[in-house]
C-alpha cells in the first residue's frame, strides 16, 4: 500500500457501509471482506498513486492483531 487509503465496503443487497482506513506504511494488512460487497478504495494522502493488491483467501488468524482487522 503506497499512501494512506480509504476501502469502502457497501453490500449490494441492504446498502450498509463499512470504511477501513489503510495506512500506507504498513508492509500488508489483512482486511476480512464479506459476501456481496462492493470495494471502493479512495486515496487519503498527497501521494501520487494509492495501490492495493487484494488476495482472496481463507488463511487468516482472527487471534493476530497485527495481521487482521475487521470494522
Amino acid at each position: 500500500i503506497y499512501g494512506r487509503c480509504k476501502m469502502e465496503m457497501v453490500d449490494i443487497r441492504d446498502g450498509s457501509l463499512r470504511v477501513v482506513i489503510l495506512n500506507g506504511s504498513a508492509s500488508r494488512e489483512f482486511v476480512k471482506v464479506r459476501r456481496y460487497e462492493r470495494h471502493i478504495v479512495k486515496n487519503l494522502s498527497n501521494s501520487e498513486k494509492c495501490e492495493l493488491l487484494v488476495i482472496a483467501s481463507e488463511e487468516y488468524d482472527e487471534n493476530d492483531p497485527d495481521t487482521f482487522k475487521e470494522k
